[in-house]
């Protein structure tokens, strides 16, 4: 089953640096889970949805 906590668990919250620290981390539970964008600077945390990713598959053409 899915390993995500149902929130953003205070004991990573704590371990966020002060000077621009970042989590993201998948929240919720076995039907839904988000991910969301941790930020501190200096005594604000926000938490948000990540910005969007483009990923794009890789379809030959070139030598790995």
């Amino acid at each position: 089953g899915p390993a995500a906590p149902p929130s953003v668990p205070a004991s990573l919250r704590e371990q966020l640096s002060p000077d621009g620290g970042r989590l993201v981390i998948p929240v919720g539970d076995r039907r839904r889970q988000d991910l969301l964008l941790v930020r501190r600077r200096d005594a604000v945390e926000s938490v948000a949805p990540p910005p969007p990713q483009v990923h794009f598959r890789r379809t030959g053409g070139g030598s790995s």
